[in-house]
């Protein structure tokens, strides 16, 4: 998601070029699972229906969990009976592109400040 455009199975990216060096920015690109954004960690988790929901973790305690499904679905997990289990791997597949384009969205990411031009 950028600037409220896209969906929520990605951190929101408005601001990228902020948090991140453009080095690191290539490295998230070309190798996901490197660095997976907080909120982002991907888990399955047996709800008390016994129905499976895989998802972001949102929030975790020490005896509960929110997980978020790819429609935006939060669903409560209880951690007692080991429920969820987390994977350590990134949903976000390797960026497959030409050395050029891979360089455009590079560029493009690393403009992503937040900060509009006119705007104070």
């Amino acid at each position: 998601m950028v600037n409220g455009q896209g969906a929520v199975n990605g951190p929101d990216l408005s601001t990228v070029a902020r948090v991140l060096t453009v080095d690191q920015i290539r490295e998230a690109l070309l190798t996901p699972e490197a660095r997976i954004a907080p909120g982002y960690g991907v888990a399955t988790a047996t709800l008390k229906n016994a129905q499976k929901v895989r998802g972001f973790v949102r929030n975790k305690t020490g005896f509960d969990a929110v997980l978020q499904d790819s429609k935006g679905t939060f669903h409560p997990v209880s951690l007692e009976r080991g429920l969820l289990q987390e994977e350590s791997r990134s949903l976000m597949q390797p960026v497959k592109a030409t050395a050029e384009e891979l360089q455009n969205v590079i560029a493009y990411l690393a403009k992503l400040t937040g900060v509009r031009p006119g705007e104070t």
